[in-house]
């Protein structure tokens, strides 16, 4: 018997430095696997220069879609 309940938490959107580039808007999600254990997941959405506004990568990212076709995506 499971008594873990489902998690509906939908990630976080944070930036990240470049050295030599400009900053990064990065999506962060953890996922279940099929034996239980937990795996972390990111994905970089694009850089500052191409969506200025937290507001317009999110909109870049709902526009792909769920998080598991994010992951089908980019593996």
């Amino acid at each position: 018997m499971n008594l873990t309940r489902t998690r509906y938490q939908h990630g976080s959107l944070t930036t990240e430095k470049r050295k030599n580039a400009p900053s990064v808007w990065v999506y962060r999600w953890r996922e279940t696997n099929t034996d239980g254990t937990r795996v972390k997941r990111k994905v970089v959405v694009g850089s500052k220069l191409t969506f200025p506004t937290k507001a317009s990568a999110m909109k870049q990212i709902a526009s792909l879609g769920p998080v598991t076709k994010l992951a089908i995506v980019l593996d």
